[in-house]
């Protein structure tokens, strides 16, 4: 039977569930309302990737709790306009969570915590950082290297921990070097606009085009176009704001499949 683990941030219930594994999860609501947001359901619903649902005892019996593990609790606190966000993120990750895991309840500490053997806390605490970064840097189309040298180097950024040094990567292999092409770049062997090639990279599944607030059409890149290399990359201009101009750009091998449809 899991177990249900009351305690308090800043006159705030938070409740902690340790479920049959060991693992701890986190009331969602309880989580989202001490974040400060006025409506914790929807929260839960827009920023947490692995909500699930806990069973635990409980005054009343046996309960169902809409449940969150370490990486969702971090999505809502880096979305969290509260000004105890950071400090609540420091308690959940330096106290709570190794408390729990040693203790298998929460104590409020009488005398600076035990560091953990090899500094598992630290770890602990980047890795749920990490698997929320990762997610943000799919979303911008960051693969492979770039992704994972991207979030690693925002981790340490913000926790002194490096992950890939803890794993065992003193480097990563490159990819095999190949020159990655604009749309236009792609269209001239075959007589094709830059247009026209953008609407076959639809079609092929590669790419999908969205709408931004104004109405301005841009593409985004599709599972399929990841898998066949695509990247966001730079073009070396800036917008008005000063944020560098990002377009889709693709690998010489697309081009090969363009001309087998063109032909």
């Amino acid at each position: 039977m899991s177990n249900l683990i009351p305690f308090e941030f800043d006159h705030q219930s938070i409740r902690v569930i340790r479920n049959e594994a060991g693992d701890a999860v986190f009331v969602a609501k309880d989580v989202a309302t001490a974040l400060g947001y006025a409506d914790p359901g929807r929260a839960v619903r827009q920023h947490c990737k692995g909500a699930g649902e806990s069973t635990a005892p409980s005054a009343g019996g046996i309960q169902t709790f809409r449940t969150i593990r370490e990486p969702d609790v971090y999505r809502l606190i880096v979305r969290s306009k509260l000004p105890s966000a950071e400090r609540f993120e420091a308690w959940v990750f330096e106290e709570v969570l190794p408390a729990i895991r040693q203790h298998g309840r929460y104590e409020a500490p009488t005398a600076p915590s035990p560091v953990e053997p090899d500094n598992m806390t630290a770890i602990s605490r980047a890795s749920a950082i990490a698997g929320a970064l990762d997610a943000a840097a799919r979303a911008f189309g960051f693969d492979d290297n770039m992704r994972l040298l991207s979030v690693n180097q925002a981790v340490q950024k913000r926790t002194g921990v490096n992950l890939l040094g803890e794993l065992g990567a003193t480097h990563l292999l490159s990819p095999i070097n190949e020159r990655y092409m604009t749309p236009t770049e792609l269209g001239l062997p075959f007589d094709m606009s830059a247009v026209a090639v953008n609407r076959e990279l639809r079609d092929l599944g590669y790419q999908r085009q969205e709408r931004d607030a104004k109405g301005k059409g841009y593409w985004v890149m599709a599972e399929r176009g990841r898998e066949a290399g695509g990247r966001m990359m730079d073009t070396g201009k800036k917008h008005g704001d000063g944020v560098a101009v990002q377009q889709l750009k693709w690998p010489e091998s697309v081009g090969q499949v363009l001309g087998e449809e063109a032909a």
